[in-house]
């Protein structure tokens, strides 16, 4: 994954209604459109814009059956997604070269914002 593709997908994840689609499909499997218009009770246009920047960003992947629009999420995207934050973003870093203190204000301070 290049770095332009990786920001288009940060970047289409940055919005809390399609990171609460993406969750919704995650756990309940592969979804047509009216079903997450229902769930989410969105009007139909925002659903599609937000449908749109997932397709384009090639999270969702869709089949049509009949009329009916079915949306799924692209695993192997999501891991090659992962893979590159692990391998270009927590391996590089070793918070043995990192001053103890700091690595304390870290831990804290990502405490007290996840409380």
């Amino acid at each position: 994954m290049d770095i332009a593709k990786f920001s288009e997908i940060a970047s289409a994840l940055a919005n809390e209604n399609r990171v609460k689609i993406m969750s919704f499909i995650a756990e309940h499997g592969e979804q047509c459109a009216q079903g997450l218009l229902e769930h989410f009770h969105f009007s139909q246009p925002t659903m599609s814009q937000h449908i749109r920047v997932l397709r384009q960003s090639q999270l969702l992947i869709m089949r049509k059956e009949g009329r009916w629009q079915f949306f799924a999420i692209n695993t192997a995207l999501l891991n090659e997604f992962n893979a590159f934050i692990k391998t270009r973003m927590i391996d590089p870093i070793s918070l043995e070269d990192l001053n103890p203190a700091f690595v304390n204000r870290l831990k804290f301070d990502y405490q007290k914002k996840s409380k």
